[in-house]
């Protein structure tokens, strides 16, 4: 939700958003196995903190009105994982069940991730291809363009005990600073975080509570526009769990208490 965040449909959101919700699409491309221990442990199921043999999750959001009236908002999304328990593709579906956006996940082969790529309608999107060193340790990130041009690279990268990559920066090509994420977790589960742009000024930050699941209900950011902040507090109240422990239906609520959205999970588990 938090971070899936991610892949949930950004329509009507301004620039600043847009770019913000890419640098955190960024973070969680990060996010995979470690490439050292090769076990579910650290497998993306524990990274997304779902329980069970998931062969694919499928999440719904419907935007509230003022009124409490629902419409299905921009995105379906739908995450396919391996036997492992590694996500191998990631897709998005408009409200007219268009894709928009269709990424598949390569890995190593002790489960590092070793390339992303989006391509829709036959067509590349856009590429993120990552190199590990000698000690399995995430080394080297690069992405390209549509054409297959790099148009960026990351360094400084950082990784935990879980194999995930809390923190990088984001380089054009001609070595100017784009953009930086440091993530802060409790074990595998995201509770901060902090953004920072082409100046290292920090341009949104956010702390998430969670439940005894591992679940957010509730978290509180900042948004800086043109250096005034901006601050918002979502709560989420989980109305159900299926027998594997993984929430099935949410509600997100406004600082206000008013309802704004509602998100499905459907999942099929292999046999």
């Amino acid at each position: 939700m938090y971070n899936n965040k991610i892949v949930l449909a950004f329509t009507n959101l301004n620039n600043v958003m847009r770019k913000i919700l890419f640098m955190l699409m960024a973070g969680v491309h990060f996010i995979a196995c470690n490439p050292k221990t090769n076990t579910r442990k650290s497998s993306d199921l524990v990274q997304q903190n779902l329980h069970g043999d998931v062969q694919q999750l499928e999440e719904t959001s419907y935007v509230l009105d003022s009124s409490g009236n629902k419409k299905i908002d921009s995105s379906v999304r739908i995450i396919v994982f391996d036997k492992a328990g590694y996500a191998t593709r990631y897709m998005n579906k408009n409200a007219s069940g268009k894709i928009t956006f269709d990424e598949a996940a390569i890995h190593y082969n002790n489960g590092a991730i070793k390339e992303f790529l989006n391509k829709v309608d036959g067509k590349q999107i856009s590429k993120m291809s990552i190199e590990i060193d000698n000690d399995g340790n995430y080394a080297s990130v690069k992405t390209y363009d549509s054409s297959n041009k790099q148009d960026s690279y990351y360094t400084d990268i950082r990784e935990n005990d879980y194999g995930i990559v809390y923190g990088a920066k984001q380089h054009s090509m001609n070595g100017k600073i784009q953009s930086g994420f440091d993530l802060k977790y409790d074990k595998a589960n995201l509770i901060g975080g902090s953004y920072t742009d082409s100046l290292g000024i920090e341009s949104y930050s956010f702390v998430n509570k969670l439940n005894s699941k591992g679940d957010p209900v509730e978290q509180t950011s900042i948004t800086y526009e043109n250096g005034s902040p901006k601050n918002e507090t979502v709560t989420y109240k989980y109305q159900s769990y299926d027998e594997q422990g993984n929430w099935t239906f949410c509600t997100t609520y406004s600082d206000k208490g008013r309802a704004t959205k509602i998100v499905k999970r459907d999942f099929i588990f292999y046999k």
